[in-house]
């Protein structure tokens, strides 16, 4: 999947990754059950709400573009649930935060 990027000034990127963030921290610790899907065991996505996967000494700060670890730190938890966004490496710039959001808003409606 294509990673697209988000340029300074489209949105505040530092406060909308936040709380995303925040969003898949709960939806995460919710998560915290064994669930059996078709037979295959979906497994507690609880570590994903604990560090190191909260942003802690690594806040993303307004007016200066993420990280890959700040951005991998939203992909690989939503990633944990249904793959859909490629993580990231250094030098490549953050996919969509309203794709993430959407995934994340859409588990957060289903029962576990």
């Amino acid at each position: 999947m294509a990673i697209t990027g988000l340029k300074k000034g489209e949105i505040e990127v530092a406060n909308d990754l936040i709380a995303l963030k925040e969003k898949i921290t709960a939806e995460m610790a919710r998560r915290c059950y064994n669930i059996t899907v078709d037979g295959q065991s979906g497994g507690s996505l609880e570590k994903y709400s604990k560090d190191p996967w909260l942003y802690t000494d690594d806040i993303p700060k307004k007016g200066t573009t993420p990280t890959a670890e700040q951005a991998n730190k939203v992909i690989i938890p939503v990633n944990a649930v249904t793959p859909i966004v490629n993580e990231v490496n250094t030098g490549d710039i953050m996919m969509s935060l309203s794709q993430l959001e959407d995934a994340i808003n859409t588990y957060s409606a289903t029962s576990v």
